[in-house]
This record gives structure tokens, C-alpha cells and sequence, in this order.
């Protein structure tokens, strides 16, 4: 919430209605961007480029239809994934939501020709029936594009959507890489919406709520927490599958590789921590597991 001279320029702004009303606006559009200090012209500058461009759709007169949409897909998702454990619930797909606008509005991403509404639709709708869940890889697309055409959503809008649901996941970016990824970090290129939506959904798969997620997921797949004599997975055979992995694989099978393959510039910033809490859970896990033991003996 803006502070600081607020008070002061309200006053001094009382004679005219229209500056008024367009303070009041600013105030929720910080609100909304999570910016704080006094009212200025640089950072109402900052204000307006923080919101993502479907936020900006009250002063253009098509919020209201924007608003519903995303209600009537939160809902939708809502009833989709209640079956799925915790490891892919709301929470997830909520901190996957806000995750890819953060990233869409400090990548630029509306400067750059991208979609910000396109990025909120995918994130919510990027783990309805999903494979792990359905058994299905078109499942989740048909889904998402079935809901979408049936409210009257553009054409390009949902072909976008899907674009990104469909491509969004580890597996099959793996596959389109020949099975193995190139060695090195990604390069970074222009913003885009399926990069946005990735990226926070591989930030979401590290760090201390990876780590939760992971044992969570495993857990509810009755996998073994870990087995010092496993060997990796092979790489076409990724963790859901059945008696393939344990748990604690996982995390060198695919979560520790995955800052790596960030897309944003955003994105990669934030995934080095993330990556070192990991690595710092596994070092303790080990010593506690294996390494206390071993010393006793």
C-alpha cells in the first residue's frame, strides 16, 4: 500500500475530482503490483509497468469479462485436480499462477508482444489431467481447449493456451531435446509466455517447496524414501512410473537439473537459491541417513 506523502497529495488535490480518482486508481494498482513508498511520478512509472496487461483491462472497459473468465477457470481447475494429492493441488497451481505473472511483468513480457492473459490461463489450467494423474498426454490440452471455445474465448487465445499447457512439462521438453538435454544452462532468449509459465512451475518443483512436494508425491505413490543401492532412473522412465525410482532419486533425475533450464532471466535468479537448499537438504539427509551410522561402526 503507498505510504509516505499519500495523506499530503490528497489534499492538496481535493478541488479536483478526476486527479482524485485517478490516485484511488493508482493506490490499487500498487496494491496489486506489491510496490510501496510515496506517490511520484517515477513510481507511478513503475506502478503501471509492474501490472500485468490483463490487470490494466478496468481503465480499457473489458476487465469485467476478464474477471469472469479467470473465476470460471479457477473454478474449473478447482473441481479438476481435487482428486490429486497435495503435491498438485491449489496451493501448487496458485503459486504456479502467480509465479508466471511475476515473471511476465518483470521479463516485460507485454512490451515484448506476449499475452499476459494467455499466461494466466495456462498456469491455472497447466496440470488439469495431467499424465501423472490421467495416463493421458492430449488429455489436459482437450481439456483446457474444450473449456475455453465453450465461453467464447478467441481462437488464437486458445490456441496459445494450449501451446503452452502441451509444451510445459520436463518430459517433453526431454523428448524434443532427443531424450537427453544439452549440456550446460539454456539460453536465455526474449520473454514469452510458455517461458513465463515454465519457469514457475519449475520454481515451484525446488527449493524448500520442491522438497515438500517431492516427498509428498512419493509418498503418495508408496515410493521407497531412498535406497543407498538404487541406481538412477533410466532417463525415459521418469519417477510416477511404477517401481522405477525412489524418491530421494528424484531429486538428481530431474529437480537439481532444473535451474539450469530456466528460460527467464527472472527465472534463473531465482532458482540458485532454491538449488542450494536442496543440495543442502540432500548433504544433511545424508549425513543423518548413511554417513552418522557408517562413522559408529
Amino acid at each position: 500500500v503507498v505510504r509516505g506523502s499519500l495523506a499530503k497529495t490528497q489534499l492538496l488535490l481535493r478541488g479536483s475530482l478526476a486527479v482524485r480518482l485517478l490516485v484511488s486508481a493508482l493506490l490499487c494498482l500498487a496494491a496489486t503490483a506489491s510496490l510501496h513508498g510515496p506517490v511520484t511520478r517515477r513510481s507511478t512509472s513503475s506502478i503501471l509497468r509492474a501490472v500485468p496487461r490483463s490487470r490494466c483491462a478496468t481503465m480499457r472497459g473489458g476487465e469485467g469479462d476478464t474477471a469472469k473468465l479467470i473465476a470460471e477457470t479457477e473454478e474449473f481447475v478447482r473441481k479438476e485436480i481435487a482428486a490429486c494429492d497435495a503435491s498438485h493441488d491449489w496451493g501448487h497451481v496458485d503459486r504456479v499462477r502467480r509465479g508466471a505473472l511475476k515473471i511476465a511483468a518483470l521479463e516485460r513480457l507485454a512490451d515484448a508482444g506476449g499475452d499476459v492473459l494467455v499466461v494466466e490461463l495456462a498456469a491455472l489450467m497447466h496440470d488439469v489431467r495431467d499424465y501423472k494423474y490421467s495416463g493421458s498426454d492430449v488429455a489436459g490440452v482437450d481439456a483446457a481447449r474444450a473449456f475455453l471455445a465453450e465461453r467464447g474465448v478467441p481462437d488464437a487465445t486458445v490456441a496459445a493456451v494450449c501451446h503452452v499447457i502441451e509444451h510445459v512439462g520436463f518430459q517433453k521438453e526431454k523428448k524434443e531435446c532427443g531424450g537427453a538435454f544439452p549440456a550446460g544452462e539454456a539460453p536465455l532468449g526474449p520473454p514469452t509466455e510458455l517461458a513465463c509459465v515454465q519457469d514457475a512451475d519449475r520454481l515451484d518443483a525446488i527449493g524448500a517447496v520442491g522438497i515438500a512436494r517431492c516427498l509428498t508425491f512419493g509418498g503418495a505413490r508408496s515410493r521407497a524414501l531412498y535406497d543407498p543401492d538404487a541406481p538412477l532412473s533410466d532417463p525415459d522412465a521418469p519417477m510416477f512410473q511404477e517401481g522405477k525410482a525412489t524418491t530421494l532419486n528424484h531429486f538428481h533425475e530431474k529437480l537439481l537439473l532444473l535451474p539450469e533450464l530456466m528460460k527467464t532471466k527472472t527465472g534463473r535468479e531465482m532458482a540458485g537459491p532454491r538449488r542450494a537448499a536442496m543440495v543442502a537438504f540432500l548433504e544433511t539427509f545424508q549425513r543423518e541417513a548413511l554417513d552418522d551410522f557408517e562413522s559408529r561402526l
